[in-house]
């Protein structure tokens, strides 16, 4: 692209570090950061984001893998995630030395974290609002007759 005047700080600063950008917003780093890193303002940073379509579509692309790893994280929170195997082996102990050539017995256990509270209660309260909310709704019905006994209370207190 022939370069008129003034060399535009798209131009400089963010196309050549699309790619880069896009691993940056994939790891959850946050727009200030990256302007930042590519020495501009993050007004400029915005502006070029709102208003080339390349750029656009580098940040939303990246930013919907940003929202599915977290929604990954988040669901093997909430179910309480695979750690790992854990093994043990016992050997056979031969005139009070351990004989690693004699296996006694070898056992193996999948490990599984505890799920978390706070992710559980946020993917229900999410998931099915019906059964699970936070609010409760209350509707009140107001009876006259009981109204007017009150007001006639409180009169009769006052006078």
């Amino acid at each position: 692209m022939a370069v008129i005047g003034r060399p535009n700080k798209y131009d400089t600063h963010i196309a050549p570090f699309l790619d880069e950008i896009g691993i940056l917003r994939l790891n959850g780093v946050n727009y200030e950061t990256i302007a930042k890193m590519l020495n501009i303002s993050l007004r400029t940073l915005n502006y070029h984001k709102k208003n080339i379509e390349e750029f656009l579509h580098t940040i939303k692309k990246n930013n919907d893998g940003l929202i599915l790893s977290l929604e990954d994280s988040l669901y093997n929170l909430a179910r309480g995630n695979y750690i790992g195997v854990k093994s043990k082996t016992v050997y056979e102990i031969i005139d009070g030395k351990i004989d690693k050539n004699m296996i006694k017995s070898y056992e193996e256990t999948k490990e599984y974290g505890k799920p978390e509270l706070g992710a559980v209660i946020f993917s229900l309260y999410n998931l099915a609002p019906d059964k699970w909310k936070n609010k409760n709704d209350v509707n009140l019905e107001v009876n006259d007759e009981v109204a007017k006994s009150f007001k006639e209370v409180l009169h009769e207190e006052n006078t």
